[in-house]
C-alpha cells in the first residue's frame, strides 16, 4: 500500500491510499479529485522532488488554472 498526502499547519489535511504504484497519472488524479478541491484559493504547494513531481514546466500553467498561486519543488541531497 502506498499513501499520497499533504499537510497544513503542521496536520494531516489530506490522504488517500493506493494499492498500486504511484506514478503521475496516479498524482494527477489524487490532485484533481482529493487535494484541489480542498484547498484555498492562491495556495502555496510544496513538494519534494519525487518522479512524477518533476516535469514543472507541464505543470506551472495547470496549477495556475486550477488557482494555485506557487509551486515550490524542494530538491533532496542524498549523502
Amino acid at each position: 500500500t502506498n499513501a499520497i498526502g499533504a499537510l497544513l499547519n503542521g496536520r494531516l489535511f489530506t490522504v488517500a491510499l493506493f494499492h498500486h504504484t504511484i506514478n503521475r497519472a496516479v498524482f494527477i488524479q489524487w490532485l484533481k479529485e482529493d487535494l484541489i478541491p480542498k484547498l484555498n484559493k492562491k495556495s502555496v504547494l510544496i513538494m519534494d522532488n519525487a518522479r512524477f513531481h518533476v516535469g514543472k514546466k507541464r505543470f506551472v500553467n495547470w496549477w495556475h488554472k486550477v488557482g494555485i498561486s506557487c509551486c515550490i519543488y524542494l530538491h533532496t541531497v542524498l549523502i
